[in-house]
């Protein structure tokens, strides 16, 4: 059980999340169809020379709100606001780095790497810090257990487009509390306690993976899971980084099925729909938010209005919908918003600037939107 709830609370606290792609199997894996959408001609599908760390990275930042509160009869889970921030580059590593990141264990696994990227190699490198300021779970009548500086941090690598986006690794550390009941009779039966670290070693064909856990909150007792055929049905991706292939999505009308692979759990699958979803139901304060976007990405001449000021131009968005299929969570769906470029070459998303995460057993929404843009590539 203790293991069951740990993979669950990986996921459900995940922030903006990730999937892998393979390059094996081309003949019976479903490849996703993916797309640099982060750089002026999206169908470059190599590493963006722009996106190299020597230019910079792009950081950005947005604001965590709890927007629908929980509907669970039993309980309720309350979020302070918080914090999440996301930082893209691409990363030169040296031999010595790439063996860093590779299983320690597994002497063939790292020479698969050594060999594909001669004196090392370039990766893209994703990055996504979430803070939460307080959580308070209430059951009853009972005293409510209430628990500050909830954090979940990962790091990602992954490869180009021209390579499927396939992970080469990843870590994950998360110190929270996470929901794990639907009908508890008491408060301490609402949560479970989190205090660890999740490492993630993929091979080079991205159909293999093993995760090493580190639970700190046992005096740093370690457990090892590996998992083979990720990629076995459906293009696969780590978890760490799914909002970035939400972003590289080429079509903006149709749906593709992806693999996820979270930590210590079995593989699953995931639809990932494209579309033009309003930024929110209630037409008022998807203008108010609109008109927020639009002011932050204008700080950093990435949208104009034009020279009308008669018939100011609006952001178009384009959003992604990732919806689980099969287990108990089927018909649980986040859904991504992302700036739609208009340059002509670049037409599907660019820029995140919105997602909204439904949390599970009907405790409420989080929301995260942009709210400033700290760097750009050169």
């Amino acid at each position: 059980m203790k293991k069951t709830i740990a993979a669950i609370a990986a996921v459900a606290f995940a922030g903006v999340l990730g999937v892998t792609a393979s390059g094996c199997n081309r003949g019976s894996v479903n490849l996703a169809s993916l797309a640099s959408n982060w750089y002026y001609d999206a169908e470059f599908d190599g590493i963006q020379p722009t996106f190299e760390e020597s230019n910079g990275a792009e950081v950005v930042t947005y604001s965590v709100k709890q927007t629908e509160k929980s509907s669970n009869a039993r309980y309720s889970v309350e979020y302070s606001d918080g914090t999440y921030k996301t930082t893209f580059c691409a990363k030169a590593l040296t031999a010595a780095q790439l063996s860093e990141i590779t299983d320690p264990d597994d002497e063939n696994r790292r020479q698969e790497y050594l060999d594909a990227f001669k004196n090392g190699g370039m990766l893209y490198y994703y990055k996504t810090e979430l803070s939460i300021g307080s959580v308070t779970f209430k059951c009853g009548d009972g005293e409510p257990a209430v628990f500050e500086n909830e954090t979940v941090t990962s790091e990602s690598y992954f490869r180009a487009v021209s390579d499927r986006l396939s992970p080469v690794y990843s870590v994950r550390t998360v110190k929270r509390h996470v929901p794990v009941n639907w009908q508890p009779s008491s408060v301490e039966e609402c949560y479970f306690t989190l205090d660890r670290e999740y490492k993630s070693y993929y091979n080079l064909a991205g159909t293999d993976v093993k995760t090493v856990e580190t639970d700190y909150a046992l005096g740093g007792a370690e457990n090892i899971y590996a998992q083979g055929g990720i990629s076995s049905s459906n293009s696969a991706f780590d978890l760490s980084y799914l909002d970035v292939v939400a972003r590289a999505m080429k079509n903006k009308g149709t749906s593709q099925n992806v693999n996820v692979y979270s930590p210590c759990l079995p593989v699953r699958t995931y639809t990932l729909a494209g579309g033009a979803e309003p930024l929110s139901a209630d037409g008022e304060k998807a203008a108010k938010e609109l008109a927020d976007i639009q002011n932050v990405l204008k700080e950093k001449n990435l949208f104009s209005e034009g020279t009308d000021p008669e018939a100011p131009a609006t952001l178009a968005t384009a959003s992604v919908t990732v919806s689980y299929n099969g287990g108990s969570f089927s018909g649980v769906a986040q859904r991504y918003w992302f700036a739609a470029a208009q340059d002509g070459k670049n037409t599907a998303r660019t820029m995140l600037v919105k997602y909204s995460l439904p949390l599970y057993f009907g405790l409420g929404t989080l929301e995260y939107v942009i709210t400033g843009i700290e760097e750009l590539p050169a």
